[in-house]
């Protein structure tokens, strides 16, 4: 039963890792299309 709830909360903190992983992902993703719509806005 122990070694189930350790699991589990492996589990979650794992889940939540790659969450955070993946946000920050994005965010650079957005980043860099900002500044490509910066780049295009000062261009026109």
């Amino acid at each position: 039963m122990l070694n189930q709830k350790r699991k589990h909360k492996e589990c979650a903190r794992t889940r939540k890792t790659d969450a955070e992983k993946r946000i920050e992902e994005i965010r650079v993703e957005v980043e860099k299309v900002l500044e490509r719509l910066g780049q295009i806005e000062v261009e026109e």
